[in-house]
């Protein structure tokens, strides 16, 4: 899926996507995110943050549930309602094997540099496509560009699981 002709945006945590998203939705469009089920767990965990947001449909499972190891959309409409979905589908009844299509002109596609190529062509029609990187939450070493900004999440990142741990326990 690497080219020079999609941009590329480097987040450098799954909350600084959510907030991206959260404000091409404020402005009227919908975004599709293609992730897989570990970057696309966390992501609907940093959109619940929104008030404004609902959850319609959320189908997303560990692949030792059911074997499915492919990407996921997460769709967020202009409404902020969010849903998920298996981006690769094999409908028995029709034969139908491959990647749903989501293009559509006030659709923002944001997908992961790992994704199957195939996704590309389930965007066409999309707005605008780019191809998205999520450095990992954890802080990075003193060498890494972003080092301060990583180091700033990893302290909030560890207040917020302390607090969801302590919530969990009431």
């Amino acid at each position: 899926m690497r080219g020079n002709y999609m941009d590329t945006y480097i987040f450098l945590s799954h909350e600084s996507l959510a907030d991206y998203i959260y404000s091409e939705a404020a402005k009227g469009k919908s975004v599709v995110a293609v992730l897989f089920y570990e970057d696309a767990k966390r992501l609907l965990k940093e959109l619940a943050r929104y008030k404004e947001t609902s959850f319609d449909d959320i189908e997303l499972h560990d692949c030792l549930y059911d074997g499915y190891d492919d990407e996921y959309y997460i769709i967020v409409d202009e409404d902020f309602c969010i849903w998920s979905e298996r981006a690769y589908n094999e409908v028995e009844e029709t034969g139908f094997k491959g990647y749903f299509r989501f293009g559509d002109e006030d659709v923002i596609a944001l997908i992961d540099g790992d994704a199957n190529s195939q996704v590309i062509k389930a965007a066409e029609g999309c707005d605008y496509i780019a191809e998205i990187e999520i450095i990992d939450d954890t802080c990075c070493d003193d060498e890494c560009e972003f080092h301060d900004e990583c180091a700033a999440e990893e302290n909030d990142e560890s207040v917020l699981n302390f607090l969801e741990f302590m919530l969990d326990r009431l």
